[in-house]
């Protein structure tokens, strides 16, 4: 009999990815790829996500509160992306504040794209909400457990 896995404990955060996510991942750690290495940025994984002309290979990341505010202002600096604004009670981005990576490196899934269009891949990053914790500040986001960032290339379409 195969024994259960041991419980997530509850002061590490949620678990953004399960363990076969990882294992079945169709590309890499885009970021660190494409030469943009954050402190404290941690890779999940990176999955093609929707169907047909609305395909997208997703990469998936997060940074605990304590560092998020050196990888905001990184992903700001280096992709354009907009400030973090509270809105709703949570930290997200404002309308059309993604950022943009150009000539992301998805690996062999993002290969078939028209010569004629460059890989850009739209880049955005929000607090994971957790009942009970809030940061009303900037200066509380350590209070945070998690921040995730998302980087997203859409798909040629497959023949």
């Amino acid at each position: 009999a195969v024994a259960p896995a041991p419980a997530w404990p509850a002061e590490r955060g949620p678990v953004l990815v399960p363990p076969r996510a990882q294992a079945a991942s169709p590309c890499g750690d885009v970021l660190a790829e494409s030469g943009l290495r954050l402190p404290g940025l941690e890779f999940l994984f990176c999955r093609r996500e929707g169907t047909d002309e609305a395909a997208s290979l997703v990469a998936r990341y997060r940074v605990r509160g304590a560092q998020a505010a050196q990888v905001e202002a990184a992903l700001r600096g280096h992709c354009g992306m907009a400030a973090l604004q509270r809105t709703a009670g949570i930290w997200r981005l404002p309308p059309d504040g993604e950022g943009r990576l150009p000539g992301a490196i998805f690996g062999p899934e993002a290969a078939p794209r028209p010569a004629a269009s460059p890989a850009v891949a739209r880049i955005s990053m929000g607090e994971v909400p957790r009942p009970g914790v809030f940061a009303a500040a900037r200066e509380d986001w350590g209070r945070l457990d998690w921040f995730s960032v998302r980087v997203e290339l859409s798909c040629a379409p497959q023949p």
